[in-house]
């Protein structure tokens, strides 16, 4: 989640040795042991992918005596906070706080730091007040102590999401100094590094495929048995907004393609375009002419009666015996290349989320977890429909983002190697690459031009043959996202222009 203001305060915290730590995902609520020792290692923390992919939890506990809570991993903000056992959201009804509540009168080791001076305002325009206090942490095997936390006694909830669960948030993001109240203190892992359970501040992290109901956390190392192919690592880059590095790990997306087992092609290359891969949100937010060009690609479907675009969703199976995917390539032409299978956006609608729209939901419909920014926003987010795909190293001491492509639900023994220096193990080259400064994305109000003619109402393919559909038409459909009108093969052949908002480049198809 991008929460551009935060209020912090100072708080001075115990000095120990370092170390490493790793946490684990996973479905099942479970209590959550804890140990005073703070061996040199590494901490796996479970995460639960929850509410169909829609977010992802850790188990943790809260006080003495414990109390179990889910927060939701979320890598683009920095603070860490709970909910309030007596808070409006937590009391109004039973099915806001279902993932745990912090009561803090029912724990010894309570402090409060400072009332009244937590606040986060959040892109969803959500906003919660509270007061920030420290505790006892239980995270994984271990115990946080010192860690100052925020504890939501207030929150302003959009209308159309007070009937969702509340859940608190551990944000991961890097601490940016600039956001402080009277002073600062620390993030997880900064405290986790100061308390000597790891050796720098980084974790690695690894969502697992959207079908799975486990991913991990690792603090403090690498875990070579979850990627394949390189992992290359990628400078993080300061916010376009503020000009520093900020709580959003910005890197450079260089350019966007598809592809599927017989053919590729490049949808835009040469963005350099500051995008944000972030946990805390479920859809990739893009330009609006690269959107339109990834809808295009993958046949989506559109209805003016329904926000977003649509797929059957038996088409998730089609696409992966095609083996069709987009791929998204970061820092420069010749930098890392991740494969996201478009199965891995496409998402069932929840039940009556298709009422009073035109929609005949006779064969299951599935959203495209894929969308254009708002008119005026230059905020380009990877959510977790990307994330699944890659798995990503943080080393925030060295101001690095290191990526590979993912292996999804591996099974291979875990091969974990510490992160204590300036070099990430496992890390092959380094791809640099600046982004240039954002153009806002602005409305679309006609239709893309392909060779100089009006966009037909064809299917885009992949396959194999110039009129070989890779999805079969779909009844009922009321159109199809601008698809353009020649083939695959006739694209990659003739080469497609796309006028293009971002940074004022063109997007070619080559």
């Amino acid at each position: 989640m991008r929460s551009p203001i935060q209020f912090v305060v100072l708080w001075e915290l115990l000095d120990f040795t370092a170390a490493a730590v790793q946490l684990d995902f996973k479905v099942e609520r479970s209590s959550t042991a804890r140990s005073r020792l703070k061996p040199r290692g590494y901490l796996e923390s479970p995460i639960e992918n929850a509410q169909d992919a829609l977010l992802y939890l850790i188990p943790v506990t809260i006080g003495s005596p414990p109390q179990s809570v889910m927060l939701q991993v979320d890598t683009g903000s920095n603070e860490l906070w709970f909910p309030y056992k007596e808070s409006t959201e937590c009391t109004r009804n039973n099915t806001e706080c279902t993932e745990g509540t912090f009561d803090p009168s029912a724990s010894d080791t309570y402090r409060t730091v400072a009332k009244g001076k937590f606040g986060i305002p959040y892109a969803d325009t959500t906003n919660i007040t509270g007061d920030y206090f420290t505790d006892s942490l239980g995270l994984g095997q271990q115990t946080i102590e010192g860690m100052v936390m925020g504890l939501s006694k207030v929150s302003q909830i959009p209308k159309g999401l007070q009937s969702v669960p509340f859940e608190g948030i551990i944000g991961v993001g890097p601490k940016a100094r600039s956001e402080t109240f009277n002073g600062t203190h620390l993030s997880i892992a900064q405290q986790m590094k100061k308390q000597g359970l790891i050796a720098t501040e980084s974790y690695s992290l690894w969502l697992n495929g959207v079908e799975s109901s486990t991913g991990s956390i690792l603090w403090g190392a690498v875990d070579k048995s979850k990627y394949e192919g390189e992992l290359v690592a990628l400078p993080i880059q300061p916010d376009p907004d503020f000009g520093e590095i900020t709580q959003d790990t910005v890197v450079t997306l260089d350019n966007v393609g598809i592809i599927n087992k017989n053919n590729a092609t490049i949808l835009a290359k040469g963005l350099k375009t500051a995008v944000v891969p972030d946990s805390g949100s479920t859809s990739l937010s893009l330009p609006k002419d690269l959107y339109l060009a990834t809808a295009e690609a993958a046949g989506v479907l559109t209805d003016d009666s329904l926000a977003g675009g649509y797929l059957p969703c038996d088409s998730a199976q089609k696409f992966d015996d095609e083996g069709a995917a987009l791929t998204f390539g970061f820092g420069n032409a010749d930098g890392p290349v991740i494969k996201v299978p478009i199965s891995q956006l496409l998402r069932p609608f929840a039940p009556g989320d298709l009422a009073g729209t035109n929609i005949k939901n006779d064969t299951p419909i599935c959203q495209w977890n894929v969308g254009p920014v708002a008119d005026g926003s230059s905020d380009y987010i990877l959510g977790d429909s990307f994330m699944r795909s890659a798995y990503f190293v943080y080393d925030f001491d060295n101001k690095i983002l290191a990526i590979a492509q993912t292996v999804f639900n591996a099974t291979g023994e875990p091969d974990i190697e510490e992160i204590t220096g300036s070099d990430i193990p496992g890390v092959t080259s380094t791809a640099t690459g600046n982004y240039r400064e954002p153009t806002p994305s602005k409305a679309i109000t006609s239709p893309i031009n392909v060779n100089g003619s009006l966009v037909g109402t064809g299917t885009f393919s992949t396959s194999v043959g110039p009129t070989m559909p890779l999805l079969p038409s779909f009844t009922g459909a009321a159109s199809v996202i601008q698809p353009p009108s020649a083939s695959f093969i006739g694209l990659m052949a003739t080469g497609l222009t796309l006028a293009s908002g971002v940074s004022g480049m063109l997007m070619v198809l080559l």
